[in-house]
């Protein structure tokens, strides 16, 4: 997984994310092969603004 934060530990049992280096920015989801990743704090709403901020930028 790649994660930009290192937040990601995998080892042979699984996958162990450190909630304090955590930004919440998704971009595991997109990298997780078995789509074993969700995001507890966020809810669809904030995921729309953020991406209208990142389109924004384009």
């Amino acid at each position: 997984l790649n994660c930009p934060y290192n937040a990601i530990k995998v080892e042979d049992d699984g996958a162990e994310v450190n909630e304090i280096l955590c930004r919440g920015c998704g971009a595991c989801l997109a990298n997780c092969p078995s789509e074993a990743i969700t995001l507890r704090y966020y809810r669809e709403p904030q995921y729309e603004k953020q991406i209208d901020a990142i389109l924004e930028e384009i």
